[in-house]
């Protein structure tokens, strides 16, 4: 949250918190030094090539699934029956549909 109350600066500081999420700092850490070391071997400019292509592509499918994608839920958090929605499965793959379009 932007707004942390002085209570919850305090919990997140203590070390109570701290023992409590390391497992999670730990594996943080080994995920982005894994993801370091496969762009290294990469190399850093096929990386940011395919990057650019990833996000490039990310902006074509938000755009051409604008308004078709059905969840699971209305915006007022009430159910939706699963044969109203764009999903595969719950709250999963629901602009399958949309992206399967894309000419990509």
């Amino acid at each position: 949250p932007t707004f942390k109350s002085t209570g919850l600066k305090k919990f997140i500081a203590s070390d109570e918190w701290q023992r409590h999420i390391a497992p999670d700092i730990e594996f943080y850490k080994a995920a982005h030094k894994s993801l370091d070391r496969t762009i290294e071997a990469l190399g850093r400019t096929e990386f940011e090539a395919k990057l650019a292509t990833f996000r490039k592509t990310l902006k074509l499918a938000a755009r051409n699934c604008e308004g078709r994608v059905k969840t699971m839920c209305t915006n007022g958090g009430k159910r939706i029956f699963p044969k109203n929605t764009t999903c595969y499965i719950w709250g999963e793959g629901c602009d399958h549909d949309c992206i399967d379009e894309l000419d990509i």
